[in-house]
């Protein structure tokens, strides 16, 4: 059994990982705010949502995917309040 220390440790690379990759995913989203703003599409995609949503649900397996998809949820939602603060956008 691997000690406490151990599992945080590892506990806190992942989440290291994590953050950077949360970073990266938001100047994406900050980029597809600029073209939807551009091209006039609005900033909600309920169908793109739901793809979204539940391929993570796949990819996370039985037993974590209701936890992926809560997860993900929420960085939608953030996704979406980051396009409509930067756009102004009432979409």
């Amino acid at each position: 059994m691997r000690s406490l220390a151990e599992l945080r440790g590892e506990i806190d690379e992942i989440d290291g990982r994590l953050a950077r990759l949360l970073r990266r995913r938001l100047e994406v989203v900050d980029e597809i705010g600029e073209v939807k703003r551009v091209t006039g599409a609005p900033v909600s995609d309920p169908s793109r949502e739901t793809v979204i949503l539940e391929r993570v649900a796949s990819e996370a397996g039985e037993g974590y995917a209701d936890d992926a998809k809560r997860l993900f949820a929420s960085i939608l939602d953030i996704s979406k309040a980051r396009q409509r603060i930067a756009g102004n956008s009432n979409f």
